[in-house]
């Protein structure tokens, strides 16, 4: 009964997803990385009734995984429609990269050991703050607030970008960060 519960609310969540927003992608020239990257933004279900709302923005680090980057867009649409979260504009990071994208340089005997393909999160931070934001703040009507949402070595990138970065992200959503990176 418990497994049919889930399918059920599953069920629910996609169907809400697939019937109330749509996915754009947007590609982007970019000087920082010299090479074309790619964003998926996704826009509240109400966007176009109300014309003259601005909505939070929400950056989605993974979003290379279409899987997750659904889940989440599901999730968010089915909260917004019962009221439970302002509805919000998901924009999705893809990244070819991850190890090094989301870690800064590492600083510790293990960390180069380890993680000798790291030390990007800087790039990736600039990328954000001077590609990526200004592209959507022109292209959506956004309000001034922004969110971070990473799992895993995403929520490292997002942790360190609040850290050394505060004017990029309002707040964060942290899953699971890989904090065991350059021994803490």
């Amino acid at each position: 009964m418990k497994k049919i519960r889930i399918l059920v609310f599953t069920l629910i969540i996609v169907q809400a997803a697939l019937a109330q927003s749509s996915t754009e992608i947007i590609t982007i020239q970019s000087k920082v990385f010299k090479d074309v990257r790619t964003v998926k933004v996704s826009l509240p279900a109400e966007y176009k009734d109300y014309p003259d709302r601005k909505y939070v923005v929400a950056y989605l680090f993974d979003a290379q995984s279409d899987a997750f980057f659904n889940f989440v867009k599901a999730t968010f649409d089915y909260l917004a429609a019962d009221g439970y979260m302002s509805p919000t504009i998901l924009v999705g990071i893809s990244s070819g990269n991850r190890q090094y994208e989301f870690t800064p340089t590492p600083g510790t005997e293990n960390g180069i050991k380890y993680f000798n393909k790291s030390g990007g999160a800087n790039l990736l931070a600039l990328h954000l703050k001077e590609e990526i934001l200004p592209v959507i703040q022109k292209k959506y009507r956004c309000n001034s607030y922004t969110i971070g949402i990473g799992h895993s070595l995403g929520g490292t990138f997002v942790t360190y970008a609040l850290l050394n970065f505060p004017e990029i992200f309002n707040s964060a959503i942290v899953i699971s960060p890989n904090y065991h990176y350059d021994d803490e």
